[in-house]
């Protein structure tokens, strides 16, 4: 997901960080409205509060959005060569940016909309309250504040892709989010909703203010997500001296020596043939990518990893000879250069898998279709 999200192209990404700015400023609109009810006591109303606000992570998550803070989560794949700085650095800049034009668009048709004046105008003066205070955030008050934001924000993303339904992923993101809400910690992007909206309100605030808040906050935010988020579980589970097989147990080179992996999040190369890792890390989240596997050309086909299973496109099985570092083609085949196969973790009920239990070297890893 890392390797993807980092070289997404510049449109796709830009579109799809408007929409997360969006999502997130739809979250902190509902926040506001929670705020505005002063029959409310303290803690319900941030606890409130902070239950209406995680709207936004759940529509950029379930709905496909790119939004900063989350992506800050990239520092994983950075530290283990997936991506580069520059690609990381794209990535944050463009996002960011990104970001702040949907939210600030967002809040532009908020106040077009009068939903201020909602509840005798209090939800315009809450909104106003609320980007007042964070204007008076001393620099390492917000900086502190959105490195706890980002901390929580990043595990909430972590666990919610691990989830296997929308469901699971609800039930994962909900309770982080609602703890730095009701905490009072600032999420930068959240911040890029409330200043404009204020500011468009009256209140007596300006786009120094603003800036005196965001950028500590970003700063924050980075250092929460990408190194007590994304750099603590890259020392735990991916050093390269860790000892553990979990994320590891795929690397292809371990099994065939003499060749050497690079990272990839295409169709990966296996000799002449073709397959894609989709779960490279096995036990964590499907976040990890995967290999390419390349080989001397004179080598013979390599032996794959074990407890994983082949499938084709095409039924029934037969294996074929590998010679030389390239497939033999099927008797009576001429379009055995066109197949493409997947090698996956679990068949989950779909096609015709063949188990792969380390054939001897000479022999290609799946069996070939049949013609």
């Amino acid at each position: 997901i890392g390797v993807t999200k980092a070289r997404l192209p510049l449109l796709t990404l830009a579109l799809l960080g408007v929409l997360a700015g969006a999502f997130i400023g739809l979250g902190a609109m509902l926040f506001t409205l929670v705020a505005s009810d002063a029959t409310l006591g303290f803690a319900a109303s941030r606890l409130l509060g902070g239950l209406a606000f995680s709207l936004g992570l759940i529509l950029v998550t379930v709905a496909g959005a790119e939004l900063f803070t989350g992506n800050n989560l990239l520092a994983m794949a950075w530290a283990s060569g997936r991506v580069s700085s520059a690609e990381v650095l794209r990535n944050w800049v463009v996002v960011c940016a990104a970001n702040f034009a949907g939210a600030a668009g967002l809040a532009l048709l908020v106040w077009w909309s009068s939903h201020a004046s909602l509840n005798h105008g209090e939800v315009g003066q809450a909104a106003i309250r609320i980007a007042s205070a964070k204007a008076q955030l001393t620099w390492h008050e917000a900086l502190f504040r959105g490195v706890l934001c980002n901390l929580l924000v990043c595990m909430a993303v972590w666990m919610a892709l691990a989830g296997r339904s929308v469901t699971d992923r609800l039930i994962a993101i909900v309770f982080p989010i609602t703890a730095f809400v009701a905490a009072g910690f600032e999420h930068s992007i959240a911040n890029m909703y409330f200043f404009p909206l204020a500011i468009a309100l009256g209140a007596p605030l300006g786009a120094g203010d603003m800036l005196r808040n965001l950028v500590p906050a970003i700063a924050g935010n980075i250092v929460g997500g990408s190194v007590l988020v994304a750099l603590v579980y890259w020392v735990i589970y991916l050093r390269p001296d860790a000892g553990l097989e979990i994320g590891r147990s795929n690397r292809l080179d371990r099994h065939s020596p003499g060749c050497r992996t690079s990272p990839t999040s295409a169709w990966y190369g296996w000799g002449s043939g073709q397959y894609k890792n989709r779960d490279a890390g096995i036990g964590m989240p499907r976040s990890l990518g995967g290999q390419r596997l390349e080989c001397p050309a004179d080598r013979a086909a390599p032996v794959p990893p074990p407890l994983l299973r082949c499938a084709y496109a095409q039924a029934p099985w037969r294996r074929a000879d590998w010679t030389g570092g390239t497939l033999a083609r099927p008797a009576g085949s001429s379009r055995w250069g066109a197949q493409r196969s997947e090698i996956r973790e679990e068949p989950a009920g779909r096609g015709t898998f063949a188990e792969l239990s380390a054939p001897a070297a000479g022999s290609h890893p799946c069996g070939a279709p049949a013609t």
